[in-house]
């Protein structure tokens, strides 16, 4: 008895006194410390890792510890990096808004809630962002608020993680698993007009008439036609293979007559390069983005409109598309026979 109520069990393979004694003694040792639990949470929180076999996982080091674990199919080291990026503002949260919580499976569906309402209404909750130029590092401030698609990728990380680690954290239940993500908000782009795609064929230089000649012919996206190697250009059957860098899924492009041509005549110009747009693939290793600043300093310096400011957001959006109509189709076609 204890408290006033009694307790009782079957002493499976006790043969002796002794036996007996000690179960005895074992069931009112584990009632007195049941009845010091005064509440659901208390109790769930000190019983968790005997009830669900896991160990206590820092929030500090669940992201680490997740890249352990197996997948489908393992991230690049910059989704890697991004997705550190996204746990760790989360940690971020937590610490500032609940300093005691700092284990994983402490986490509670109304923090991780709060969390993602801070996402969707104020952006992030870690406004410094670091940077490497090649000269130096430098920090900012961002005031931007996040889109509905960039909030649903912060949430799809902590969901992740949070599941890979269960077991091993003695988390009960994700507490992500039941927010519902935002509908994934796209702005309109736009298609170049003929008159922009005239524009850009008769002021296009050797390294933006490559990657128009290229993208328009294959629909390629920009960092698979900087890394096409020759290796997967096949003249012989008209054919280009390339696994594509985002989606990691292979495809098979044959080769039309205008995109043969300019591909015999850049073979010429790149002689033993592992790369059909050799200038393209270094700066796109060294810094992927400087592709996509002269494509838009060209279109600007056109007077080609690349950029829109959307309402609720303090980063402009790119508006200019892949050609998606018959008169730009028209004026593609000039531009590839030029």
């Amino acid at each position: 008895m204890v408290n006033g109520k009694n307790h009782n069990g079957v002493c499976k393979g006790c043969t002796t006194e002794a036996d007996a004694k000690k179960f005895e003694k074992d069931i009112k040792a584990e009632a007195l410390q049941l009845s010091k639990q005064k509440t659901v949470t208390t109790l769930v929180e000190n019983y968790r890792d005997i009830l669900t076999g896991g160990t206590p996982i820092l929030l500090d080091d669940a992201y680490e510890l997740s890249l352990n674990k197996t997948r489908k199919r393992q991230p690049s080291e910059s989704l890697k990096k991004a997705k550190r990026i996204y746990w760790l503002d989360f940690v971020s949260f937590v610490h500032g808004k609940y300093p005691d919580i700092i284990k994983l499976a402490s986490v509670q569906k109304t923090h991780a809630e709060a969390y993602i309402n801070h996402l969707r209404t104020k952006g992030r909750f870690n406004r410094e962002i670091t940077f490497k130029s090649k000269k130096k590092t430098c920090a900012c401030q961002s005031k931007e608020k996040l889109s509905p698609r960039t909030c649903n990728v912060y949430q799809h990380t902590l969901t992740e993680v949070s599941n890979k680690l269960r077991s091993d954290s003695g988390l009960i239940q994700n507490p992500f698993d039941d927010i519902e993500k935002q509908d994934n908000e796209y702005e309109s782009r736009e298609a170049f007009t003929e008159k922009e795609l005239s524009l850009i064929r008769d002021n296009a230089n050797d390294f933006i008439r490559s990657l128009f000649s290229i993208g328009i012919a294959t629909a390629l996206r920009e960092g698979d036609i900087c890394t096409l190697r020759w290796l997967k250009v096949d003249f012989k059957n008209d054919l280009i293979t390339r696994k594509m860098k985002k989606v990691r899924r292979s495809v098979e492009i044959p080769i039309m007559p205008p995109l043969r041509t300019f591909l015999l005549e850049q073979k010429k110009k790149t002689g033993d390069s592992e790369y059909v747009l050799p200038e393209h693939a270094a700066i796109y290793k060294s810094n992927p983005s400087g592709i996509s600043a002269r494509v838009k300093k060209f279109l600007e310096g056109l007077k080609i409109t690349t950029n829109r400011k959307v309402e609720g957001r303090d980063r402009a959006v790119s508006i200019k598309n892949a050609v998606n109509n018959i008169d730009s189709i028209k004026a593609v076609l000039a531009v590839l026979k030029d």
